[in-house]
């Protein structure tokens, strides 16, 4: 089976923002909120949005499972399950919804194509701003139409602004890296992978970090990363996208490899480094 065309699925992940996401942004009523884990928001809107991503992309590509994330959370073993199928859609109804709840900008629709356990194709769609960023693999990133090329960023670390999520972290790395953060310009978390990576894609960060790297959160990023040019990697720097599915160590992106090992550095100190 080849790729699905991806300005069929970009045109369904926008009909499904403009639908379903945006009408109840800033507008949700408490009876629409609740916890589905401590710490863990979903919303009525999640749900939907899910349901109908997962009706529309099984019209594209009849008998190809979609593994949403709310569904995971039903059905843990689904994402066991998933390395094994020759073919799988995932999707993130809404990546950031504790920011979608709070009618902050900073969330997205996120949708990848699995082949074989690699991701093959994905979109990041941040309906707030109307940007959709695309990439299939071998073919490059783009975002709404144009072609991503790597920022030009300083590799000082005095100079760069990232995107650590250190909460998740074990105690003694968390307060390591929260203690080298002081070494760099500014960190300026989104809580949402999907704004995080397009910023980084833009220019507007130098580095994003993530401890929890399930596979709806970081695929779509880290394939666009990839396809710009960048890196996205474990911390140990194992290529992320060989490794998506295997337990490690969180995942740091960058636009370059240089500036990537530079931030590693920064964060975790030249020892890390192992490729």
């Amino acid at each position: 089976m080849t790729t699905p065309d991806i300005e069929h699925v970009a045109a369904l992940i926008r009909e499904v923002a403009l639908e379903v996401v945006l009408p109840r942004w800033r507008r949700l009523t408490p009876e629409e909120v609740r916890e589905k884990a401590p710490g863990d928001l979903v919303t009525d809107i999640d749900m939907a949005a899910e349901a109908r991503l997962e009706d529309g992309l099984k019209a594209l590509t009849p008998g190809v499972p979609v593994i949403g994330e709310e569904r995971v959370a039903a059905l843990p073993h689904l994402l066991d399950e998933l390395p094994g199928l020759p073919h799988a859609w995932i999707v993130d109804p809404i990546d950031g919804t504790a920011n979608y709840v709070r009618g902050q900008e900073a969330f997205a629709v996120m949708v990848s194509y699995v082949v074989g356990g690699r991701v093959a194709a994905a979109w990041v769609y941040l309906p707030a701003f109307d940007e959709m960023a695309s990439a299939e693999a071998g073919s490059g990133a783009w975002i709404n139409g144009g072609r991503v090329r790597p920022p030009e960023l300083s590799d000082d670390p005095a100079e760069m602004v990232g995107s650590a999520h250190t909460g998740r972290l074990p105690p003694l790395l968390r307060e390591a890296v929260r203690a080298n953060l002081k070494r760099i310009k500014d960190n300026r978390p989104a809580f949402c992978a999907g704004f995080d990576y397009l910023a980084l894609l833009h220019g507007r960060r130098h580095f994003t970090l993530y401890s929890r790297t399930l596979p709806w959160d970081h695929l779509p990023g880290a394939l666009l990363v990839t396809e710009a040019d960048g890196k996205a990697a474990r911390f140990d720097g194992e290529p992320f996208l060989d490794a998506a599915f295997k337990p490690g160590p969180g995942i740091l992106s960058a636009m370059s490899d240089w500036v990537w090992r530079r931030a590693q550095e920064a964060l975790f100190g030249p020892q890390q480094n192992n490729d």
